[in-house]
């Protein structure tokens, strides 16, 4: 469940999850210990003077932020699997709409150094697009955000940054984290890896633990044959040609904007809406089902479109990295 308006207010909470090591409860448990590690572990990391400055900064908006949306963000550790879960979903998706405009309003008034002021920039304006996203959202249904004009390409985060919020914020947020539990930031079995993605090329099926992932073909660029959905200018459409399988024994729930197209330079961009035929849209996969349809992303002309990344978990469990070349 990525939604690309809504994976940079999920992004916000992984990122600090990352940085601090995961959830815990109030006993000595694995997840207490993976916390205690991440933070250990995040002192010992070299950052450099800039970005410790900056991390500095935004330890109290993250409290904020997770006092403040703390309770819907973990109403997402469970998913969606019927009709009413889904509506439950978006109207606790409008909840954000709130915190994460004041969240927002914080990062605003952070002043990043110099050599951060192009990612603070990029940050703020993902904000932005998510919060106008949040507010688009009508009942539950995808319309009001498919509306919305294709979103920027993420910023390219700093490597050193986690580490930083990790030595920054870490006992600040302890106390929140405490609060969620090791569930919520799915540190219950005591591990902080990442399950490695499952790879392949086109017209491969590729499996991970839910789900079989199919590309059939890429059209590149693709014309629109209206021209109201003609791209930006400076832009072009990629559309690709998918297969989703079930495999997880009950029905799930599938989204286009799980879908991601990442360039050379690394910048991921998020599915938009270009009129092509057969498009893909947002429903319920019954188990052992396959569904197929195309996907359309707006992209700047100069982009040397690498992978097509499938991540229908918040946690990367189920994510599926596509080779186009």
């Amino acid at each position: 469940m990525r939604y690309a308006w809504v994976l940079a207010a999920i992004a916000v909470v992984t990122f600090v999850m990352t940085a601090c090591g995961g959830g815990s409860d109030k006993s000595s448990t694995p997840a207490e210990q993976t916390y205690d590690a991440g933070i250990d572990q995040a002192r010992q990391t070299p950052v450099s003077n800039s970005v410790r400055e900056y991390a500095g900064q935004l330890c109290d908006p993250l409290q904020h932020l997770l006092e403040n949306a703390g309770d819907t963000f973990a109403s997402f550790a469970t998913p969606a699997t019927g009709d009413a879960d889904f509506g439950a979903l978006f109207a606790a998706l409008g909840e954000l709409k709130g915190p994460l405009g004041d969240f927002l309003d914080e990062m605003r008034n952070v002043t990043p150094p110099r050599d951060l002021e192009d990612y603070h920039n990029a940050f703020l304006e993902e904000l932005e697009y998510t919060v106008d996203s949040l507010a688009a959202l009508s009942g539950a249904d995808l319309t009001g955000a498919l509306a919305q004009p294709s979103p920027p390409p993420e910023p390219d985060t700093p490597p050193d940054l986690d580490a930083a919020v990790g030595q920054e914020c870490g006992p600040q947020l302890r106390d929140l984290v405490d609060e969620f539990g090791g569930d919520f930031f799915n540190f219950d079995q005591g591990s902080d890896a990442t399950p490695a993605p499952a790879t392949g090329g086109v017209d491969e099926d590729v499996e991970s633990a839910n789900y079989t992932l199919l590309v059939h073909g890429v059209q590149d660029p693709y014309q629109p044959g209206d021209e109201f959905y003609a791209p930006a200018a400076g832009n072009r459409w990629v559309v690709v040609d998918v297969s989703i399988t079930n495999n997880s024994g009950e029905s799930q729930q599938y989204f286009v904007f799980d879908f991601k197209l990442k360039d050379a330079d690394n910048f991921e961009y998020d599915a938009g809406f270009a009129d092509a035929p057969q498009e893909l849209d947002s429903g319920t996969l019954a188990a052992g089902d396959t569904l197929r349809g195309r996907i359309a992303f707006e992209v700047p002309e100069t982009a040397d479109i690498t992978r097509l990344i499938y991540n229908p978990g918040f946690f990367g469990e189920d994510q599926i990295e596509i080779d186009l070349q």
